[in-house]
């Protein structure tokens, strides 16, 4: 009993039933439990029934009242103060002076002084519905304390596994490996698709990341979980806000350091605070929407063992029609809703406007043989270059950044909300 004693006492529940909650103890400790239960009970107004074994004469000196139990019959009911009188009266023998009442108690059941006797007990026909009428109105405290003790919780185990320097040379690698390629970017036409591969390798680490870290965020602690709500001790919604939170830090750090190292090898030469600090709020909301996204699969599939499959089938439809691959106009016209629907199309969308129209960004000199109509092939120098709004209509890109990040931020809230529907079913399995 003695280990989920903290685990009842979080929900403040108006009754309390201890099954021997001092079993197990040396007696020093076993008063220290009781002294607690008996302070719960005075201050807190708390009903408190233990049943308990041969207590010493200071836990049995903390009891109000006394249920003595022979053989199934309750031979006494009533305050415990007034046990002695009574067994000494219906037995014939006193309780010496130094001896322990429990004990001397005990030892009238076992040499059957107390056969045939059978106490009256006084019954209260609203002594149960009331209390529980009470309990059930709702959790003890409010939703934001049950937050934030779940979020301290989390964030304690987060820091500890996630937040160390395997991680962060991790990310820092990640980044510079990304941005490596890129080193040395011109504004040639040539250099055009290099910017648009920068812009996907932007969303694959703002993709693949966060879905990957929070992919199994609540099988971490299933047990935990499922004995917290069958204690009552907090909501389910608190606790699925306050697991979100958690890893929250650690996506932030993890795309920072990536997008550092990438952005100052690719942009040494055209770069600015304003295209950084833009793509640095990109990189944090197209994660976001991710990272919903990944809770949202891992609260929707049931068996452990198939997630990972049905993750990777997401990862590839989100990549497939991101844009990246092959324009929406390319794609036969029965299937363009599914670059429509796309989280992956406007996170796509979104950097690489960023990185063309963000900050001084130049216009392109175009090539000999150029695939843009903008170009005059007679060398005009007035038709000379490519505009990035020619850019962003050659690859059909051209949603305002304005209107990416609403549809993400709608995208958010809609994954976040039916993670939370998905997550709420899952809970049933967990209490069966």
């Amino acid at each position: 009993m003695f280990p989920r004693l903290p685990t009842e006492l979080i929900s403040k529940p108006r009754f309390l039933l201890c099954d021997e909650p001092t079993s197990g103890l040396d007696s020093e400790t076993a008063l220290v439990i009781i002294n607690v239960l008996q302070n719960l009970a005075d201050t807190a107004g708390m009903c408190i029934v233990c049943s308990i074994h041969q207590p010493s004469s200071q836990v049995y000196s903390q009891f109000d009242d006394l249920c003595f139990l022979d053989g199934g019959r309750c031979v006494y009911f009533g305050k415990a103060g007034s046990a002695i009188g009574y067994f000494e009266k219906i037995t014939g023998m006193t309780c010496p002076s130094q001896y322990n009442p429990p004990d001397w108690f005990m030892e009238q059941a076992v040499n059957n002084k107390l056969e045939g006797i059978k106490a009256d007990v006084p019954k209260t026909d609203d002594f149960h519905t009331g209390s529980l009428d009470l309990q059930d109105q709702g959790f003890a405290v409010s939703f934001y304390e049950q937050t934030l003790v779940i979020f301290e919780r989390s964030w304690v185990k987060t820091k500890v596994s996630k937040l160390n320097t395997p991680f962060y040379l991790q990310q820092i690698a990640i980044g510079i490996i990304m941005g490596i390629l890129f080193v040395g970017l011109g504004d040639d036409e040539e250099d055009i698709f290099s910017r648009v591969s920068f812009a996907f390798n932007y969303l694959m680490g703002a993709l693949y990341l966060p879905i990957m870290e929070v992919l199994f965020l609540f099988l971490q602690d299933s047990l935990t979980l499922r004995k917290d709500l069958l204690a009552k001790a907090h909501h389910p919604l608190p606790y699925y806000v306050a697991k979100i939170l958690s890893v929250t830090p650690v996506l932030a750090i993890l795309l920072v350091l990536m997008t550092v190292s990438t952005y100052t090898l690719g942009f040494y030469r055209f770069g600015s605070v304003q295209q950084f600090v833009a793509v640095l709020a990109a990189q944090f909301v197209v994660g976001n929407v991710f990272a919903s996204l990944g809770i949202c699969i891992g609260a929707f599939v049931k068996n452990p063992e198939y997630l990972m499959s049905v993750t990777m089938i997401w990862l590839v439809y989100l990549f497939a029609f991101s844009g990246f691959f092959v324009t929406i106009d390319s794609i036969m016209p029965a299937l363009r809703w599914l670059v429509v629907i796309n989280p992956a199309s406007y996170g796509f969308a979104l950097f690489f406007q960023i990185i063309l129209k963000v900050g001084p960004t130049p216009d392109f000199r175009c090539a000999e043989h150029s695939d843009y109509e903008v170009c005059d092939q007679n060398g005009d120098d007035d038709d000379g270059f490519i505009t990035p709004d020619d850019i962003l209509e050659h690859y059909k890109l051209g949603a305002p950044i304005g209107v990416c990040f609403s549809v993400l931020i709608g995208m958010y809230v809609l994954c976040f909300s039916a993670g939370y529907a998905f997550f709420n079913e899952k809970i049933g399995l967990y209490l069966k």
